[in-house]
């Protein structure tokens, strides 16, 4: 009989263990350096470790990891590890999949590019994972229906793209913006009423089972999911039928949510319910409303003093500067107006990249909240799950929202002067005087102007309101390009009612605190010439066109004598001319980008000495402001 002394039990443990193979010898740490090595965790981008991202959906994709713009081997390097024994099967799985990213695609027949036969719509690849690896699950994105944004393409999970936001030539079938050869998208879900019911029960069916056998092995508070499924505008019941998968999940760590291409506010009110109720987040409690207390009440101050402190109670200034960080400021610090919306809007354009170059740092800032979608190369990103241009629901969307802006002004008429402070000396007012069917680099028809009033005339004493008039610090006017063929004539209304325009600024502005800009875009590139000035004569009809315009703004810079202390007698705090060159059409030389800049400089320097005179050589000091948004818009489509 074997003697059953502790000597001898550890000499067979010894034994038992020299015979494993030689990767379960080693300790758990080591194991898992050499399961990083291998790729099971991360791979490389430009040297930087990013998480792979994984489709489900397609062995080929799976097996190829997505890695910016390229894919590399990944799966396959470590799959027969996985398959080897329990114990590696464990610790690999284990960090396989709570490092990495998953996507699974709800594959629909309705494809608007059916280039192949489709294979059978269904979330089985979701569904064949083990519970053990759905319990390390810890980013997952559920696409069962993409009408745009999230089409599989190789190489782009990962990387953010919206379809909305493309500035390209092409016509998507789905959203009429993305070139034809890189677009798969589905059509709505229930786009029509009388869609197939067979689909979409089935469709409802597997995604119910799918998310009660992905909630059972969910551990609380470690998934992140993302879901995809684009109902038709206004299908309140059938994205009732979709977020119902949701509501036997734990806690999830984050949740992001998109149910229509297309903004629908009933379907956004339903998509953030959705993610407050999956993440478990509670609204704080409002405090109890206090009594009023008599303004002629001696005690009224001493209980002002004991209330909670919030917004009504800080100073004014501390006020201002908290808005400053709200959406009363736009991503690029400026608000246009237009005179057929009658409404301010902002810049949507984001990365005004020109001839190669980087977008300029000081608007660069902004485009992070244009674009959520996108992300620097080597991050990455969940897809597009944008609230301003689809119906979703994500804590990834930081666009800017006007509308949020609006209902700061409305909160109590306390705040409404700091808000109004802030929205309007903040942003710099762009009145942009063009036809808003076509780019602001396009003239208006051949002939004379076609309206009485200039926009900004129309802004300032019809569309402003009054108790706005005195926080302007920044006012800038583009006009059409002018050239011999499109301008206003001599006499026209509009030039007499310019000249009124500038004298209502000197009387009801702060002229004292204004930076007043006058600026001309230039024509396109693909009009045929720059410009459409081709005579000399026609040349000297612009330059006169331009004096006309500039001539009145010369009593803002210089003030008047008077003995009158009256508030009129205010000079501009700046003055700055952006007016484009009239070029003369040479057919003996076809001038470059670089000298049409360097001849707009030089007009520009002229205007502004026309209009300051002494005033120019005191202020050549200054630092100009930059250009606004649309400056840089206008000379990118000069280049596409």
């Amino acid at each position: 009989m074997a003697d059953p002394s502790p000597g001898g039990y550890e000499s067979s443990k010894i034994q038992d263990t020299s015979s494993l193979p030689g990767i379960l010898r080693l300790t758990p740490e080591i194991r898992h350096r050499v399961y990083v090595h291998l790729g099971l965790a991360y791979v490389l981008y430009n040297g930087t470790p990013r998480p792979g991202v994984y489709d489900l959906s397609n062995w080929f994709s799976f097996a190829k990891v997505a890695r910016g713009g390229d894919t590399e081997p990944g799966f396959k390097t470590f799959h027969g590890l996985l398959l080897s024994c329990r114990t590696l099967y464990a610790e690999a799985s284990a960090l396989f999949y709570s490092s990495n990213r998953f996507i699974v695609r709800y594959v629909s027949p309705y494809c608007a590019l059916p280039r192949y036969e489709p294979p059978r719509p269904s979330l089985a690849p979701l569904q064949a994972l083990t519970p053990h690896a759905l319990r390390h699950l810890t980013h997952l994105k559920v696409v069962l229906n993409q009408a745009s944004c999230h089409a599989s393409s190789p190489g782009a999970d990962g990387r953010g793209f919206c379809c909305e936001n493309v500035f390209s030539v092409g016509e998507c079938p789905s959203t009429g913006r993305f070139p034809v050869d890189k677009c798969e998208h589905d059509l709505p879900l229930d786009h029509e009423p009388n869609a197939s019911r067979n689909f979409i029960n089935r469709l409802m069916e597997e995604w119910h089972a799918t998310a009660a056998r992905l909630a059972a092995n969910t551990t609380p508070g470690r998934l992140e999911l993302a879901l995809v499924c684009d109902v038709r505008s206004g299908a309140v019941d059938m994205a009732k039928r979709v977020l119902d998968g949701l509501l036997s999940f734990p806690a999830l760590k984050d949740c992001h949510i998109r149910l229509c291409r297309d903004p629908d506010p009933a379907l956004q009110t339903l998509a953030q319910e959705a993610v407050i109720q999956a993440r478990r987040l509670t609204p704080p409690a409002l405090p109890p409303p206090a009594r009023p207390a008599c303004s002629n009440s001696s005690s009224s101050s001493s209980q002002l003093n004991h209330t909670r402190p919030n917004l009504l109670t800080l100073p004014p200034e501390i006020r201002v500067h908290i808005f400053q960080y709200t959406d009363l400021v736009t991503p690029f610090c400026e608000l246009n107006w237009g005179r057929k919306a009658r409404r301010f809007y902002s810049q949507r354009e984001t990365c005004f990249a020109l001839q190669d170059e980087k977008c300029p740092p000081e608007l660069h800032h902004g485009c992070q909240f244009l674009q959520c979608a996108q992300v620097p190369a080597p991050d990455q990103t969940i897809g597009c799950f944008c609230r301003y241009r689809h119906t979703a629901a994500s804590s990834t969307c930081r666009c800017w929202d006007g509308t949020k802006a609006t209902a700061l002004m409305f909160v109590c008429r306390t705040l409404l002067p700091d808000a109004l402070r802030v929205g309007y000396g903040h942003n710099r007012i762009v009145v942009l005087d063009h036809d808003e069917h076509v780019w602001p680099s396009w003239p208006w028809p051949p002939g004379d102007y076609p309206h009485q009033r200039f926009a900004i005339s129309e802004f300032l004493r019809d569309a402003l309101p009054p108790y706005c008039r005195q926080y302007i610090r920044f006012l800038e006017v583009v006009f059409a390009p002018i050239t011999g063929d499109s301008r206003p004539r001599d006499g026209h209304p509009a030039l007499t009612d310019w000249e009124e325009t500038i004298k209502w600024i000197k009387q009801n502005l702060n002229v004292a605190g204004l930076t007043f800009r006058v600026a001309t875009t230039r024509t396109r590139w693909d009009q045929g010439q720059y410009d459409s000035v081709t005579t000399p004569e026609q040349f000297w009809e612009v330059v006169e066109m331009c004096r006309t315009l500039l001539t009145p703004i010369q009593a803002l810079v210089s003030a008047t004598p008077s003995t009158s202390t009256s508030d009129t007698n205010q000079v501009l705090a700046g003055f700055y001319a952006n007016i484009a060159f009239p070029t003369v059409t040479d057919t003996r030389q076809v001038h470059n980008w670089g000298w049409h800049k360097d001849q707009d400089q030089m007009f520009k320097r002229r205007a502004e000495q026309f209009v300051m005179g002494e005033r120019y050589r005191d202020d050549a000091t200054f630092t100009e402001p930059r250009d606004s948004a649309w400056a840089y818009l206008s000379d990118r489509t000069h280049n596409r």
